[in-house]
């Protein structure tokens, strides 16, 4: 597969994310090690690509609403429930510790159908959270599951695009 231009890094990047996730948990660290080794070191971000603590505060201040997820994205069907429950419980105490409020909701890593199940439902239940969100493409009538929300991702490049996507799946 050629690298030289930006849609053939994207192909190969859908790729290996595609087999990446494919994985078991205990997989992933071994097989990205070795990816590492063939391609040589990354060259550091100008841009990073998650939110600093102090820009998740700030947009916390200014009204939106933070989930949590879990502290090392594992797929949680693919892990104990010992070890699924303990990265629920710390990625929800870190947001709380760093934003001095409550999370209640919570965003299921890749958040397909297979990657959760009744067990971690249940969990996140009885451990206080209102809902939780999939990744599955939907829009959500009064009678749904709150712990199997679908929701709406904006991956169009342009907001109008996204604006038409969302209004077709309303009506």
């Amino acid at each position: 597969m050629s690298l030289s231009s930006v849609s053939s890094k994207l192909a190969a990047l859908d790729l290996i994310l595609g087999v990446v996730k494919g994985l078991p948990e205990i997989d992933k660290g071994p097989f990205l090690e070795e990816l590492k080794r063939h391609i040589g070191e990354a060259r550091e971000r100008s841009n990073p690509l998650m939110l600093s603590w102090g820009e998740l505060k700030e947009m916390v201040d200014a009204g939106w609403e933070v989930g949590s997820h879990t502290a090392s994205h594992v797929i949680l069907s693919r892990v104990s429930f010992n070890q699924a429950t303990e990265e629920i419980r710390l990625s929800r105490s870190d947001l709380e510790r760093q934003l001095g409020r409550p999370v209640d909701l919570f965003a299921y890593p890749n958040g397909k159908r297979e990657d959760y199940n009744a067990a971690i439902k249940e969990y996140l239940r009885e451990a206080g959270y209102l809902g939780a969100v999939t990744t599955v493409d939907r829009m959500n009538r009064e009678d749904v599951d709150l712990f199997e929300m679908g929701r709406k991702s904006p991956w169009e490049e342009c907001g109008p695009k996204f604006a038409l996507r969302i209004n077709q799946s309303f009506w």
